[in-house]
């Protein structure tokens, strides 16, 4: 693409290069330099099987910025929602270089016909450069704490930097002495990659969707998953099974020096077993044996500030017992394009409550 200059009176005068970047392992190192999230790795856009548009912005051949855009193609519509999950990644937050970023986006934006472009930053709410910086390019901020379909504002994470001596002593004393009691128990604890494992603990993920209302993808998502991630050693299954029978399990990826924990599961069953604190506690040391600092763990599933009245307070609760902080991480920005389809469009997604309890029916 044709080199893209943009000057600020108090900034020294720099050449921004705007290109699209066509290969995976230029990508991930890309994006991982910049300290990017999973969702903005390379694999994670291919899961959906949609059309993903990555984006590069380089300062005298250094990468300041990227973004990954997933296209969602609307039924009976010539329109499309472009989605930056975690995006945009910034890394010197000059002005030249949000302009540059938030000009890249809407050119991708027109060229595919997008009503609105949502971005879910990672960054947390107190960072002021995020929320500025897409306030002034007229990003509009969303109250929502959560959406049907976007990556959750409200998070966890796990510093595993050090011992495992120091891990231990971040959690709380009873997730500690939980630790053994399923293998004593004579529950068998096992990583495994395979797409029996990936299978196996997609039948438990959908007993335990239906238990708590709420919707499990396809079997063919985490077959996809397994390609993208487990293939490449860059994610595994751990498994708890009891007298021949799956009662627990987490699928975890890693991406630069974090890792993520995707999906868990567990048979209501078993609970009194502790064996969701086994299988977790494994996840963690496949992670720190990987090279991994931080720890992801999704949402807390509460608002924020969490409540005991939160529906998934119990959720919340579990992953503090490991040391987890909560934190909540810069609105959802929505660049719009076309006003009028944006306003429908924004009424569909409200009302999504309803259509996720109704899909959670038909796991």
């Amino acid at each position: 693409m044709t080199p893209l200059t943009l000057v600020q009176a108090t900034e020294p005068r720099s050449e921004l290069q705007v290109r699209d970047v066509t290969c995976m392992e230029e990508w991930d190192s890309l994006v991982a330099g910049l300290g990017g999230h999973l969702r903005q790795g390379w694999a994670w856009g291919e899961l959906g099987g949609r059309p993903v548009h990555r984006r590069a912005i380089t300062e005298a051949g250094h990468a300041v910025a990227a973004i990954s855009l997933t296209e969602i193609r609307l039924p009976a519509v010539p329109y499309t929602v472009l989605y930056g999950s975690r995006g945009p990644v910034i890394g010197p937050r000059t002005r030249r270089t949000w302009s540059a970023m938030l000009e890249t986006i809407r050119d991708v934006a027109r060229a595919r016909r997008a009503i609105f472009v949502r971005l879910s930053p990672g960054e947390k709410e107190a960072d002021p450069h995020f929320v500025e910086r897409l306030g002034e390019h007229a990003g509009i901020a969303l109250d929502a704490q959560w959406t049907v379909w976007n990556a959750p504002r409200v998070v966890m994470t796990l510093a595993i930097r050090g011992t495992e001596a120091e891990v231990k002593r971040a959690m709380r004393e009873s997730t500690r002495l939980s630790l053994t009691k399923a293998v004593k128990a004579g529950v068998g604890i096992a990583r495994d990659s395979s797409a029996e494992a990936i299978a196996r603990f997609h039948g438990l993920l959908v007993g335990t969707g239906k238990r708590r209302g709420y919707p499990v993808r396809r079997l063919e998502h985490f077959q996809a998953l397994g390609r993208e991630y487990l293939d490449r050693g860059d994610g595994v299954v751990v498994l708890a099974s009891y007298q021949g029978r799956d009662i627990a399990g987490a699928l975890g990826t890693r991406f630069g020096r974090s890792a993520y924990v995707l999906y868990s599961a567990i048979d209501a069953e078993f609970r009194a077993l502790r064996a969701g604190i086994g299988v977790h506690w494994d996840l963690i040391k496949w992670a720190r044996e990987h090279g991994c600092e931080r720890m992801d763990w999704g949402g807390a599933v509460t608002r924020y500030p969490p409540s005991t009245q939160d529906a998934g307070y119990g959720i919340y609760d579990f992953k503090r017992g490991f040391g987890c902080e909560i934190s909540l991480v810069a609105p959802y920005f929505d660049l719009v394009l076309k006003p009028r389809l944006y306003r429908a469009v924004r009424l569909l997604e409200q009302r999504g409550g309803l259509l996720m309890a109704l899909r959670a029916r038909f796991n």
